[in-house]
């Protein structure tokens, strides 16, 4: 079946107007664009007196201009991807799934909530968790399939988490992960334990270096340095070294409205990272704003986004593979007002083509909220909050153990 989907690559708006809350974050950009800061490091040294003291006293209301181009990217023929019936191991009962995630040895990683739902009683309209009477989760969160059959190789995780949101696994098989109502970032070694780091301070919402705001997800470079987007809250993505110290930030809220394109660096709801280290490019799921931004994972910069009509005004979580000069899998959202089918999107960086939307048997997912591609683009897994499933997919001629 094949699937003629149009893709805009589009780096920008002509003008983007700022206005104080993203000031600080423009003065930056501006600072290292004009080649006063070449390394265009913006850490926490760089909030200099000097810096603030080009603030003049309109607090930033003017505009920079952005100059770009757009380019409409070709579909190409499908490329197989079909499901796995009957994995994983149906027995093992599971909650709502909100991460999933490759590890070293192949395996898959997935975390899930247990009996907690998240609701519009979860939180206070502060955003202070409202239910930690109940509790930490008592079933472990964190499971571990074997790719091939499917069953459960171990698990761990209970007492320990209050809302699971995102999960990666990095080189050294340490598994990093976000609780939304902690508002912390935790690392654990291979099959929990005590945390070799955590960051943000437990149940306490906040904006500066040292909290968070019901942080999403997390992505690791092969040094160890490491990104958060936060989040739910704070719209932004941080950069810390590999021992958890701040060293930049960017983004700022989006107010979004219908049938507006909004300018690069703003977010609505930064909702899952995939790092393409090969590119030295950081892309982020701009939930709310129906696309993908992707950004220089050195410095910051912007780099270029994607989003098309088909995948809709949602996006839930992108992944990357270098395969074929280099993969991106999405998976977009159900729409507010209904309408569309919600689906995976495998996009070629190479060709500029739009490969293939897959879904279990060309039905469409029903609310999915992550997806994990291995190296070789030749699996897919996709979990859902509702239903509590975790989907397989695989290309076509590759064979299954």
């Amino acid at each position: 079946m094949t699937h003629y989907l149009g893709l805009v690559l589009a780096i920008t708006l002509s003008s983007v107007h700022l206005s104080s809350t993203g000031y600080q974050h423009d003065l930056k950009r501006f600072v290292w664009s004009s080649g006063k800061d070449p390394d265009g490091i913006f850490n926490s040294d760089a909030k200099a007196a000097s810096l603030a003291n080009l603030e003049p006293p309109d607090f930033g209301n003017k505009a920079w201009t952005y100059e770009g181009k757009e380019k409409l990217l070709k579909s190409s023929k499908n490329t197989g991807f079909s499901v796995v019936e009957s994995w994983p191991d149906a027995s093992k009962k599971l909650g709502q799934l909100s991460a999933v995630s490759f590890d070293v040895d192949g395996n898959i990683v997935v975390f899930h909530r247990g009996d907690r739902i998240w609701d519009g009683n979860t939180f206070l309209t502060n955003n202070v968790y409202n239910q930690r009477i109940l509790g930490p989760i008592s079933q472990p969160t964190v499971v571990v399939f074997n790719g091939s059959s499917g069953l459960v190789v171990e698990e761990w995780g209970n007492n320990t988490f209050y809302l699971p949101h995102g999960l990666t696994v990095d080189m050294n098989n340490s598994v990093w992960v976000t609780d939304v109502a902690l508002h912390q970032v935790l690392k654990f070694p291979q099959g929990g334990g005590t945390p070799l780091l955590t960051l943000g301070v437990a149940f306490v919402p906040g904006n500066d270096d040292d909290h968070f705001c019901k942080p999403t997800a997390v992505a690791v470079m092969s040094a160890g340095d490491f990104f958060v987007s936060d989040g739910y809250c704070n719209t932004r993505i941080i950069k810390f070294n590999r021992d958890g110290k701040f060293l930049m930030q960017w983004g700022r809220n989006s107010f979004q409205a219908y049938g507006v394109r909004m300018p690069p660096y703003e977010f609505s709801v930064p909702h899952a990272l995939a790092l393409a280290e090969d590119k030295e490019m950081l892309c982020v799921a701009d939930r709310e704003n129906g696309r993908i931004q992707c950004f220089n994972c050195h410095n910051g910069s912007f780099i270029v986004q994607l989003h098309s009509h088909e995948m809709g005004s949602r996006i839930f979580s992108v992944a990357y593979s270098p395969a074929q000069g280099g993969l991106l899998i999405v998976v977009n959202g159900p729409e507010f007002l209904g309408g569309g089918l919600v689906s995976g999107f495998v996009i070629s960086l190479r060709s500029n083509q739009v490969m293939e939307a897959f879904s279990p048997n060309g039905q469409g997912f029903s609310n999915p909220h992550d997806v994990a591609v291995n190296k070789d683009g030749s699996q897919v897994y996709v979990v859902e909050l509702d239903p509590y499933k975790v989907w397989k997919f695989v290309k076509a001629g590759v064979h299954q153990h």
